[in-house]
């Protein structure tokens, strides 16, 4: 089959800049919120996906969804402690009671936000590394005193350093600032001892497990699951915070929806651009037709005409969603219903299946034009 060259295409479209230029605006505007939304989604996944250690087991009540649905009881905790298994420093058992309750409370800019406090010992910090004072210090235990994720600094009235905060029966002060892996940065620590007092409970949230030298988790989490005294159900750490990527999901299906929904927008404007190209160019392509260019060799150069405006409209739109990276969003977190902050991702798989997008626009958006100016007889298009 000869084609024609590509730079007849180029040539057609700059005999029309003006309705070109808004075309391509057009599908670039499409293409960038389809690169925002997934970006949205990937950085969303990254932050539970990324999150949690390979050496941590994580021990919740059999059938709860998350940490502020469990409820571990003291006395499992004592046969927790001394499994064959556990990390130990010092002869003591390096296992630690956890309690996470959230709280809902008003946002400086308005409206409400849910927060996790998360009740913790000693033995917190030093089984989870990754979690570093970056301004002030730790809370000190028996006092009520709270240390807050970086992404909750100045978000609610009090949560800065100095500041104070009412939850619950009492008033806490803000003596720390924390950077923790993913979804812990969105949260509230305090003393374990103080958390459970003020909540009026006497079971844990959950039981962290660092893994001793050399230890299987698999036959760690074995031993606990198949003790029929407490009914726990035991994981790692980096399973339990996986098993909530499932919050980027429903993002993912508007991010479809919408996507199907402008892209429509999008193919018909390139559809009328193509439209309106063919009606000035009926003698054109009757020529072409008379120097001997087959039907299919004129089909495919409107389809490559279109896909000339896509494309490369398609790349501006995914330049213009790079910005998006460089800000802090936030959303609730499906399984425990506390807001995670997570940071926008415009990963390799964003930006081809963006491309992608684009190109589906111009083949679709040039198709029914290139089969209009295929078929017309060569009769018809001379008169014209």
């Amino acid at each position: 089959m000869i084609l024609l060259p590509l730079r007849y295409s180029l040539r057609s479209l700059a005999r029309r800049p003006v309705s070109v230029t808004m075309t391509a605006l057009g599908i670039a505007l499409v293409v960038a919120l389809f690169v925002a939304m997934g970006a949205l989604a990937e950085g969303l996944a990254a932050t539970f996906t990324e999150s949690g250690s390979e050496r941590n087991v994580v021990v919740t009540r059999r059938g709860a969804l998350a940490e502020s649905m469990s409820s571990v009881p003291r006395d499992a905790l004592a046969s927790l402690r001394d499994l064959d298994g556990v990390a130990q420093q010092g002869g003591n058992s390096l296992a630690s009671p956890e309690a996470v309750i959230l709280w809902v409370t008003p946002l400086s800019a308005g409206g409400e936000i849910s927060l996790a406090m998360r009740g913790v010992t000693a033995a917190s910090y030093l089984a989870r590394p990754r979690v570093r004072v970056i301004e002030g210090r730790r809370p000190m235990a028996g006092s009520d005193e709270a240390m807050i994720g970086k992404a909750l600094v100045g978000r609610v009235e009090g949560l800065l350093i100095g500041g104070s905060f009412r939850f619950g029966r009492r008033t806490w002060r803000v003596v720390g600032v924390f950077d923790g892996a993913g979804p812990l940065s969105s949260e509230i620590w305090t003393d374990l001892a103080g958390a459970l007092d003020d909540d009026g409970r006497e079971a844990f949230s959950s039981v962290l497990l660092p893994l001793a030298t050399g230890a299987s988790a698999e036959a760690l989490i074995g031993r606990i699951e198949s003790d029929r005294r407490f009914a726990l159900h035991a994981q790692l750490e980096s399973a339990y915070y996986r098993s909530q990527a499932g919050s980027a999901e429903p993002l993912r299906v508007v991010t479809g929806i919408v996507a199907f929904l402008m892209g429509l927008g999008a193919i018909f404007g390139a559809l009328n651009t193509m439209m309106a190209s063919l009606a000035g160019r009926t003698r054109e392509v009757a020529a072409l037709r008379a120097l001997g260019f087959p039907q299919a060799s004129i089909a495919a150069t409107f389809v490559t005409e279109a896909l000339c405006l896509a494309l490369p409209a398609g790349a501006l739109g995914c330049l213009m969603a790079l910005p998006i990276t460089s800000q802090s969003m936030s959303m609730a977190n499906l399984w425990t219903f506390s807001t995670v902050a997570f940071q926008p991702r415009v990963t390799a798989a964003v930006l081809a299946s963006a491309m992608v997008f684009a190109f589906l626009i111009g083949v679709l958006g040039g198709l029914w034009p290139a089969t209009r100016a295929a078929r017309v007889p060569l009769s018809v298009q001379l008169r014209a």
